[in-house]
């Protein structure tokens, strides 16, 4: 896929910050975002728990697509698809089609899954807990950094919630592009 296993493990760590950072730097922002939409607490609520309640039937059917067509095919749809839903909330048509982003984002955001099922694959059985320790570690930096960022960006008046899926969407193009380059379907 990508060469070494020091580079992929390199490449690894990088997918799981950044899949994780262009999240975080709106997701914290999105229940507000959606209240500006004149919605109540319980459909805001309804509208937060449509992603994960995707993620919770979709993953099994990631991993069955994972086993028929390799973890690098299906990561490279996952990052295109992901950049494609977060796009399309930057553009802020209806809270209809803000549902339907966060649908799709749950269908196809399962970058975290396949960077681990190819650290499971390629690693040595002796390195194989401190490879995945490392990945929940740029995991969890990311979901430090971005919500601080973000946030703060946000205060000074830099940027807008919608600024903030766009640049979301292009970290992920940016991180199809990379992993694209590196492994054609």
């Amino acid at each position: 896929m990508f060469g070494s296993e020091k580079h992929i493990m390199i490449v690894g760590y990088f997918l799981a910050f950044s899949d994780l950072f262009a999240v975080s730097l709106f997701l914290p922002l999105m229940m507000k975002y959606i209240h500006s939409w004149g919605t109540s607490a319980t459909t805001a609520g309804f509208i937060m728990s449509i992603y994960g309640f995707t993620q919770f039937f979709s993953a099994p059917l990631m991993g069955r697509l994972t086993n028929s067509y390799g973890c690098e095919n299906i990561l490279t749809v996952c990052l295109l698809l992901s950049a494609l839903s977060y796009i399309l909330l930057s553009l802020e048509i209806s809270l209809q089609f803000l549902i339907f982003t966060r649908f799709i984002a749950g269908l196809f955001k399962h970058v975290q899954l396949q960077i681990q099922t190819i650290t499971i694959i390629t690693q040595e059985k002796n390195y194989l807990a401190q490879a995945i320790g490392r990945l929940n570690l740029m995991g969890n930096l990311a979901f430090i950094l971005g919500p601080a960022i973000s946030s703060t960006l946000m205060r000074i008046g830099f940027v807008k919630f919608k600024n903030l899926a766009e640049i979301s969407g292009i970290i992920f193009l940016l991180n199809f592009g990379n992993i694209f380059k590196h492994h054609k379907m």
